[in-house]
């Protein structure tokens, strides 16, 4: 069985200082079994491979081509429509190589800038290129597009090409503000494995009945799209600009799912914290939950409607409030002193609001001591 030499050796002990018990060590030459090797790097993840490519040249030479895991295709705001399709063409004819696109698994498009009149035939041509790339991507896990310019074409291809891979896992789908989605009923039929969905649509919008089964975690920005829940298997939604009065919809959508929310992040777009307090309240087995208002319940009623709601979540792990204001100190203990009375499981608190400015707290297990932590803002 061949094995592969790593290129370093271990540096030869000093004579003056050798242990009693081994009077003659001898270095070993590091070498690794070239078949284990292949298994790591199969099963390695990106960091991993960066540092087995630096061992030596001949790691270095069987971990490259699956470096091109992840490959980004984008026009930024170039100063021509003819440098953006230069720059897409250029890209796409790199990654196309047979020495990278058999690993290539992330791939994002994002179509910035205009190729173009949506009729004209130099923009029907590079994005022709771009479907050609996705229909060669047999392997490809997640797809991100992003496309302020020719959505219609975009859509079009989707629907046109539904079958991309049937991989695919996590799909992100940003057409800018004020695009009306387009159904593309076919594309999502023909990927039931994805199990992550982020659409940036503003509009209302439903994916076809029994499509999408494998579905478990949503990112979306209007309760209007919150129906995707339904008859799915979703524990994990993030969802912005609700108001108060799309609570009891949004609640029952929620219920609507095959399995028990454990994760949610909401971003409400009203002070009042009378509504959604209801939701949380019918919402037991959530276990990470982020709450994005204007202002975080501080004192008066609000706060004692906050603390009715957390009674509720026996099995509340890590609680963040954001907002652009927060509350005082002397709130923000009666806040966290709650937590650890009515949710035994908590074991991460954070408040932040506008400017980066937070305060997080953490601890080890029900009985251990809470510890303030090093603040980091989540995005």
């Amino acid at each position: 069985m061949p094995y592969l030499h790593t290129g370093h050796q271990l540096p030869s002990p000093d004579p003056n200082h050798l242990p009693s018990h081994d009077p003659d060590p001898v270095a070993p030459e590091v070498t690794l079994d070239y078949d284990i090797l292949c298994l790591v790097i199969e099963q390695a993840d990106f960091q991993c491979l960066e540092t087995l490519s630096l061992l030596s040249k001949n790691v270095h030479r069987r971990v490259a081509p699956r470096l091109w895991h992840s490959f980004t295709i984008a026009t930024r705001m170039p100063p021509s429509r003819l440098v953006a399709r230069r720059n897409i063409n250029q890209r796409i004819s790199f990654i196309s190589s047979d020495r990278r696109l058999p690993y290539l698994r992330d791939l994002r498009i994002q179509i910035w800038a205009s190729l173009g009149s949506d009729d004209g035939k130099e923009s029907e041509e590079t994005l022709q290129k771009v479907f050609g790339l996705l229909k060669s991507t047999s392997k490809l896990q997640f797809l991100e597009i992003v496309a302020y310019n020719h959505q219609p074409r975009i859509l079009k291809g989707l629907a046109e090409q539904p079958a991309i891979t049937p991989d695919l896992s996590h799909f992100f789908l940003d057409l800018g503000p004020f695009y009306d989605m387009l159904q593309i009923d076919p594309f999502w039929n023909s990927h039931p494995k994805i199990t992550y969905l982020k659409l940036f649509i503003y509009h209302p919008f439903n994916l076809p009945d029994g499509s999408l089964p494998n579905l478990d975690t949503i990112h979306i920005l209007h309760p209007q799209h919150s129906c995707m829940v339904r008859g799915r298997p979703v524990t994990s939604v993030d969802i912005r600009e609700l108001s108060d009065e799309q609570c009891t919809l949004f609640l029952g959508n929620l219920q609507a799912s095959t399995k028990p929310i454990t994760s949610l992040a909401a971003r409400f777009s009203e002070t009042s914290i009378t509504a959604y307090s209801e939701v949380l309240g019918n919402l037991p087995s959530v276990r990470s939950l982020r709450i994005t208002q204007e202002k975080m319940p501080d004192k008066g009623p609000d706060h004692v409607t906050a603390m009715i709601g957390l009674a509720a979540l026996r099995d509340l792990e890590s609680i963040e409030w954001a907002g652009l204001r927060g509350p005082d100190v002397k709130a923000q203990e009666h806040f966290f002193v709650a937590c650890s009375k009515y949710c035994p499981s908590i074991r991460k608190v954070t408040f932040h609001w506008w400017g980066g400015h937070g305060r997080t707290f953490e601890r080890k297990s029900a009985d251990g001591e809470w510890e303030a932590i090093h603040y980091e803002q989540t995005t």
